[in-house]
Parts: C-alpha cells; structure tokens; sequence
C-alpha cells in the first residue's frame, strides 16, 4: 500500500478557470449529451468530484438532475472519513473495487481510502457534524461559542456558510429526525433546543424546555430519539417529550472507543467488551456473536477507531502499523435473529497509509 498524497488544487488562469477546462470543454461537446450522461453512470461515485474537475460541461453534467436520477438505482452510502495530521484536516471516502485472477478464476473484492478534493478549512474542524442526504452540515466549534453553520455539498465539494442558530454553542449535541437538524447543549448553562429544516433553511425552536449537555463525546439518532455520552454516562433526549433523561452508566473497568447507528440499531464498541448494541426495549447491551457457535464478535483493539455504517454492514476502522501510519478497516455483515445479532468478517486489510502520524476525526455515511 503506498502513502496518499495531500490532494492539491489545481492552477487556475486569469478567469479563475484551470487552464485545462477550455480545451477539455471543446472535446466532450462534440459528444451526445447523452452518451457523456451513461458513461458518468458507470463511474464510481467517489470519482464523480475529481470528473467534475476536468471540465466546465462535465461539473454541470454531474450535478445535473438528469444524472441524479440515473444514478438513484445505484448503491446509496457513500462513506466519508477525516483525519487530522500536519495541522490540517484530510478528506478520504471509502471505495469498493474488484480485481480479478485469471489464473484462479476468482474476483476479491478490496477497499481503499481515497483522498477527496473537499476544501479543508478551520470552520471544518472540531464541530459537530451531521448528514443530511447528500450534505454535511458543521455545527459550532469547540472553545468557540459561535451561531456559524457551514455545509459541505459532497456532490460539488462546495463548501458553503449556512443560516446562523439563534444561540452561539460551542461543539453542541447534534441529532438528525424526520429530516431535521436538532441540536442542544453547547453552554454552561441550560438552554432550549434548536431544529433547522434543510428545506426552508430556517431555524427554530423545538419549545420552551430547556436542556444541559456538557461536554459529550459521542452523540447518534435512534428511534426518533438522541443519544449521547457524557462523563462516562449514557443519556437519552426525546424531542417529543423536551426531556433529557439518564440511560446507564458506563462501566469504571471500560471505555468508549466509538459508536453509530446500522439498519437502525445502536452499536458501540467498548475498549475492553469489544463491540456490543443496545437493546431498547430493556436498555441492555447485547454481545454481537459470532456466527461461529460459541464465539463473540470481539476486535479488541487499543488504538485509535472510528465505525460507520455502509450498506447495511458495520465498517470499523483502527490505527495501527509502524508509527500509527496506516489505517485498517474491518467489515462485518450482520443478521439479526430475534433477540440476537450475528456478525461475520466479510473483509479486513490495511485501506491507506498515511505519511505522518494522525488521528481520526469524523467518519460519515452520507447519502447520495
């Protein structure tokens, strides 16, 4: 695997333009609008923005309605994953390829972290981030109490300042229902909640209930409910009921090294337990098991992790290598069987080596 290279913009001319766009721009005109829309069909969606690039006609093609509609009945998720490192913040997605043997007669599937062209500037880091369809908004900034939302249009790699909240937070609980961007805590204090609708871009508030978060380390939507981590406790919020309420402690002997939400089920992986999920109708955590009788699904795994969702499997990703340079991915299928989940290793392999030392920052699964 050979290190990824920072992804640098290209040179522009007087107008603003790459040099290359005019000349690119007059080769892909001569061709039916159609043909260019069924070969940008066939590409990979994670090479959608670096296509874009090449030309004007082609960055208006593939944000066209046209091609969306085309490519509505391709796979859905689309995995976005950050990292931090030469003080700066890095933009990879995860993409699926195959590659065959022909002696064997046999395909593998492999996965890679490849760099994105999405800007990275400081509104980007350390905020609270939510997807919404195919955008990711940023909310607040740690040690900043700030009202700023930025939203970064994965489709365009467009990095836009949105609609300010009624309240400066900093680094705030965000929660996404019903479409709806909810966001609480963020002050010293107690303070009402806030709801942005991405359709009418406008923000209110959910009522006159007022909630305090402190400072929170993990935070997911379940069940039209948002649950979040604070000082080692689980707490739930209910917008329906305006009330933040106490779940379960966290155990002294463990830690939370990550958690999400797959095919609507909650799963955390603790440092010492390994990967576990919530039963909400007891508030129990269940051991993910095996498929192999007798066995748990364990990854124990001292370094740093990140988990997502992708396609309805559990995609978690782990530091490791020499000098903590390379990132590890390691997917699993799952299959629930009435009150049991079983998880199988469908795949696992070093997805990108990174040239310095980094850490994980946001790992997202965004709908396209």
């Amino acid at each position: 695997m050979t290190s990824i290279p920072i992804p640098t913009p290209a040179a522009s001319n007087a107008a603003g333009e790459p040099p290359q766009e005019a000349a690119n721009d007059t080769k892909w005109s001569t061709l039916p609008k159609d043909i260019v829309l069924g070969c940008l069909n066939h590409i990979p969606r994670n090479d959608l923005l670096n296509v874009s690039c090449v030309s004007k006609t082609l960055r208006l093609l593939v944000t066209s309605p046209e091609l969306q509609r085309m490519r509505s009945f391709l796979p859905k998720d689309t995995v976005y994953f950050s990292c931090h490192y030469q003080e700066s913040s890095h933009w990879f997605t995860l993409r699926r390829s195959k590659k065959k043997n022909k002696k064997r007669k046999k395909t593998t599937v492999m996965y890679q972290l490849l760099p994105t062209q999405f800007p990275c500037h400081d509104e980007m880091r350390s905020s609270s981030n939510v997807a919404v369809g195919s955008k990711i908004y940023f909310i607040g900034r740690s040690f900043v109490y700030t009202t700023e939302v930025w939203i970064l249009d994965t489709r365009s790699g467009e990095l836009t300042q949105g609609p300010s909240m009624k309240i400066a937070r900093t680094r705030p609980v965000v929660g996404v229902i019903d479409g709806k961007i909810y966001v609480l805590g963020g002050r010293q204090e107690e303070s009402k909640v806030e709801v942005f609708n991405p359709k009418t871009e406008k923000w209110g508030f959910v009522g006159e209930e007022k909630v305090r978060c402190k400072t929170t380390s993990f935070s997911v939507t379940l069940e039209k409910k948002i649950y979040m981590v604070e000082e080692r406790m689980f707490f739930v919020y209910d917008p329906r009921t305006g009330r933040k309420e106490v779940l379960m402690k966290v155990q002294d002997d463990d830690g939370i090294g990550c958690m999400c939400v797959v095919e609507d089920v909650l799963y955390v992986y603790f440092v010492q337990r390994g990967i576990m999920w919530l039963d909400t109708k007891v508030n129990i955590w269940r051991r993910v098991l095996s498929r192999d009788v007798g066995k748990t699904l364990d990854i124990k795994y001292p370094a740093g992790t990140a988990m997502t969702g992708y396609d309805g499997k559990l995609a978690v990703f782990l530091r490791g290598g020499k000098a903590d340079t390379e990132v590890k991915c390691v997917l699993f299928d799952l299959v629930r069987v009435g009150e049991k989940i079983y998880g199988s290793l469908e795949w696992f392999g070093v997805v990108a080596t990174i040239s310095n030392r980094f850490y994980f920052a946001d790992c997202l699964t965004v709908s396209q």
